[in-house]
């Protein structure tokens, strides 16, 4: 009798045991690649997603300015003046527009354009703006207005007569109503009003002068003057009137350019005047829209 109980067990060979773990090798790969795969297509969609979201945000963002552009701004022959401002007692004077939308190609980098939006945030912006009732010297701390009311303390003005510069202020009382007429603008109590109350120097290109009896006054309240701009893939928004650029707050990532047009309202029910793309009918309809970045384009 054959005693099978002290048999050795025979188990596996060498080769046998590294063909088995071939065969694992080539199933492991197998499934890698197919999560591989299914990885990227999770981080594509995902991708996609967030991309979507972030230009929503960026649109939104935008949008939101774009729609009140211009607001306070009501005055005649006020709009495109050039504003005379500082934001360090005048330590270092720069300008800025007065134009609700300017379109910029190339800005801040090329094939992107920027976008800057400038509007009134007074909650009585949309009345008329102030008259000046008695002439004020270059080196005037006051302004005699027609009226003061809804002028507050800080709030953000633009001296505007035709022929000369604008000049941004920012008031320093609270007028007492219906008593006085007086707003104040005093050199030593806002950053925004040069020393001495000498709004600007004399000479161009920030002569004043002064501003005559019959000037306005614009309530701009806290004023709101920013640059949507792409940039690192990135949206930025950069505050113009009151920092002079050097503000950049970081809205959206992922958002490698801008592309912007105007829509321009051309048609002319006139014949006898000669069609552009720059006249308007004033009937509010968009009848072309125009691209920022044709080099043509005047408003850019």
């Amino acid at each position: 009798m054959r005693d099978n109980a002290n048999k050795p067990s025979q188990g596996f060979t060498l080769v046998e045991i590294m063909i088995a773990m071939l065969i694992g090798l080539f199933a492991v790969l197998a499934m890698m690649q197919v999560f591989s795969v299914a990885e990227g297509y999770r981080r594509t969609t995902t991708a996609g997603v967030e991309a979507n979201e972030n230009g929503l945000a960026a649109l939104h963002a935008i949008e939101r300015d774009v729609m009140q552009a211009g607001y306070g701004i009501v005055g005649p022959g006020a709009l495109g003046c050039t504003v005379n401002a500082t934001n360090d007692g005048g330590a270092n004077n720069f300008t800025f527009n007065l134009v609700p939308v300017v379109i910029k190609k190339d800005d801040p980098v090329a094939g992107t354009d920027s976008i800057t939006v400038l509007y009134s945030t007074a909650d009585t912006a949309s009345g008329v703006p102030r008259t000046i009732t008695a002439a004020h010297a270059p080196a005037a701390a006051n302004f005699q207005l027609s009226n003061t009311i809804g002028f507050e303390q800080n709030d953000f003005i633009i001296a505007f007569q035709p022929g000369k510069p604008c000049t941004l202020m920012q008031t320093t009382n609270n007028p007492t109503l219906p008593a006085s007429n007086t707003l104040v603008h005093n050199s030593g109590l806002s950053p925004y009003n040069v020393p001495g109350n000498a709004n600007f120097p004399q000479n161009p290109p920030y002569a004043t002068a002064g501003y005559d009896n019959g000037s306005l006054i614009f309530n701009l309240g806290q004023l709101v003057n920013v640059r949507y701009q792409a940039a690192n893939d990135e949206l930025s928004e950069v505050e113009i009137a009151r920092t002079n650029g050097t503000t950049v707050n970081s809205l959206a990532a992922g958002i490698v350019a801008i592309r912007a047009q105007y829509g321009i309202d051309t048609t002319l029910p006139n014949p006898a005047v000669a069609a552009t793309t720059m006249v308007s009918n004033g009937d509010g309809m968009v009848d072309a829209w125009v691209d920022a970045r044709t080099s043509a384009n005047p408003l850019i």
